[in-house]
């Protein structure tokens, strides 16, 4: 049962990353353009005071082309920003892990990776993965 609501949650949160994705518009009609990018590989930390550890991939999208590409030097800074957050994540916050936690812990990171890229160019995450293991 576990198995199959692992595929059910990362089957939901590719849909959600698809559509999002497909919502994106472009700069002639007056909307924005959405940049994808990806810190590289998964995160895995510790849970705070706890055995388990939390394995995660987050994908940003940006509001900018530009800084999409100039991230890649200072992927380290990026990548710190959101395992500051992971693992400030408690046993069984990262347990529940329902899809109003995600988006909460999501925004945290969009804010992190903001503040310490001392920008205001990622505008959401999503994850591809949320798994606690031993």
């Amino acid at each position: 049962m576990l198995k199959f609501l692992r595929y059910a949650f990362l089957i939901m949160l590719c849909a959600a990353l698809m559509l999002s994705l497909s919502a994106c518009g472009d700069d002639d009609d007056g909307s924005y353009s959405v940049y994808v990018y990806n810190p590289g590989g998964n995160f895995v930390t510790n849970i705070n005071e706890s055995n388990f550890l939390l394995r995660s991939d987050v994908i940003f999208r940006l509001t900018d082309q530009k800084a999409a590409e100039t991230f890649a030097a200072d992927n380290d800074i990026i990548r710190d920003a959101v395992i500051k957050v992971l693992r400030e994540l408690t046993e069984e916050e990262a347990r529940n892990g329902n899809a109003e936690f995600l988006d909460a812990v999501a925004q945290r990171i969009v804010d992190s990776a903001n503040e310490a890229m001392n920008t205001d160019v990622f505008y959401s995450a999503s994850f591809n993965d949320f798994v606690v293991t031993r």
